[in-house]
Parts: C-alpha cells; sequence; structure tokens
C-alpha cells in the first residue's frame, strides 16, 4: 500500500465516515500490522502516526516525515496549524 493510499484511506474515515481520532489510529496500526500488506515507508508512517496523537492531520505528519527522511531541515507550508503541530515551517 502507497503512503498516498494510506492517507487517502485516513482522510476517507476521518471526513466522510466522522471516525474519531482513535478509531483512526486503530486502523492505521492495524494496517501497519497486517502480515498480508506491504506499507510504503512503514517506519515513516509510524512515526507520522505517533506525531498524530491528538495533535496533528495524518497527511501534515506523513509530509513532514517524509521531508526529514529526505533530509530538510523542515516543510514550508501553507495552513497556519501545521507548524505548531508538526514542527512545519509556515510560508510567508
Amino acid at each position: 500500500m502507497s503512503q498516498i493510499a494510506l492517507v487517502e484511506s485516513v482522510w476517507v474515515l476521518g471526513r466522510l465516515f466522522d471516525a474519531d481520532d482513535e478509531s483512526i489510529e486503530r486502523f492505521v496500526t492495524h494496517l501497519l500490522e497486517a502480515r498480508e500488506l506491504v506499507i510504503e515507508n512503514q517506519d515513516g508512517a509510524r512515526q507520522a502516526l505517533a506525531a498524530t496523537r491528538g495533535r496533528a492531520e495524518f497527511a501534515d505528519a506523513v509530509l513532514a516525515q517524509a521531508g526529514r527522511a529526505a533530509g530538510c531541515d523542515y516543510t514550508v507550508t501553507f495552513d497556519s496549524q501545521s507548524p505548531v503541530v508538526v514542527g512545519m515551517q509556515l510560508a510567508t
């Protein structure tokens, strides 16, 4: 499963099915632990999940983690809430 598909699945659960944070965390954890699936950058997805606990959108956390993995000092965002929650830098 690609990270894009994982992020989209989380978005659908939260926005379309109104799943709460705990349900989404369980869902992602089950996917990451499923022996039948191969998750792209599984360690990065785990780190992103840990960063979201009550503080961040999963997609933002995945983006920030991908930037760190690529050697970036920070990820620039236009979302004024992201810098506080996942360490992104707000574009000026």
